[in-house]
């Protein structure tokens, strides 16, 4: 039994103590350590540099909208907080180049300005992007080296989405304002049963469940 013992304790003592059983040990404390650090350090700093957006809008009705919610958003939490900045702005530029010149090659150049780092990113809103029966220029096009960051097309389909739906409540004669007031609905209460036990103080029952709001 003894001889079992020293042999076991033996092959044991050269297991645990060779170089690539120690490393195997340490290694994975220090990737899980500096990853925890890195994220300690790092994980809440966003990059504030401004985004520089080119607008192509073919329809000649969206880009002044766009500008009026951007300066909006420059004051808004998406960007500052308590006076300090906490988001990147987005700065839109208009597409000057000549207006004859096809959807394609207008991609294939803007394209290439995001690229060479000239731009960050570009939208292309065809001409009949607002028409309710479209058309064939019915396009609306964003493009960034950076599909990762989705802050800046998300935005832009938000607002975008907004405009659009203000110009064909005005073309069909509608207030939008008031449509919107016709279609609103009162949210359900979640009420909570009380007990009242003395003046001034009570105690929960139970609570209902309401239905979701509207």
């Amino acid at each position: 039994m003894r001889k079992i013992l020293a042999v076991a304790s033996n092959e044991y003592r050269q297991v645990v103590l060779t170089k690539s059983f120690l490393f195997s040990l340490i290694l994975p404390l220090v990737l899980y350590g500096g990853m925890f650090l890195a994220s300690y350090f790092f994980g809440d700093q966003t990059d504030l540099r401004d985004r520089r957006v080119m607008i192509v809008d073919r329809t000649g009705l969206l880009f002044e909208g766009m500008l009026e919610a951007n300066a909006k958003r420059d004051t808004s939490p998406a960007v500052l907080s308590d006076g300090k900045q906490v988001g990147p702005k987005f700065t839109l530029e208009g597409y000057t180049g000549p207006a004859d010149i096809g959807r394609k090659q207008v991609l294939v150049d803007l394209s290439e300005a995001v690229r060479d780092g000239r731009i960050f990113a570009f939208l292309y809103i065809g001409k009949d992007y607002v028409r309710v029966e479209g058309g064939e220029d019915d396009r609306l096009d964003y493009y960034s080296d950076s599909p990762t960051f989705s802050r800046l097309p998300d935005w832009l389909a938000s607002e975008i989405t907004a405009l659009v739906e203000q110009h064909r409540f005005r073309e069909a004669g509608y207030d939008q304002r008031q449509i919107n007031l016709l279609t609103s609905h009162n949210k359900l209460s979640d009420l909570v049963w009380r007990r009242w036990t003395s003046p001034g103080t009570s105690s929960t029952q139970r609570k209902t469940i309401g239905w979701p709001p509207f």
